[in-house]
């Protein structure tokens, strides 16, 4: 939905039928953006038949360092 500010979503697969998402938003803080992935991840989880069985095992955000320049293949730093 447009008022998502939805840019982009990856997938990293992870071992034991796990995965890891990547939820990719513009909003306009980060408590928004928590809400909004959250929200995005919980409505998916429900009205996709293909992730029946699936659900959200927790949420968390990861900001990149703003001290530093960015890493070859735009990674930062933990």
């Amino acid at each position: 939905m447009p008022d998502d500010k939805l840019e982009h979503v990856v997938v990293h697969p992870q071992s034991a039928g796990h995965c890891v998402v990547g939820v990719f938003l513009t909003s306009a803080t980060l408590g928004e953006a928590e809400r909004t992935a959250v929200g995005l991840c919980c409505r998916t989880l429900l009205t996709a038949p293909e992730l029946h069985g699936w659900r959200e095992a927790g949420a968390s955000v990861a900001l990149p360092r703003i001290d530093e320049p960015p890493r070859p293949g735009g990674t930062s730093s933990p």
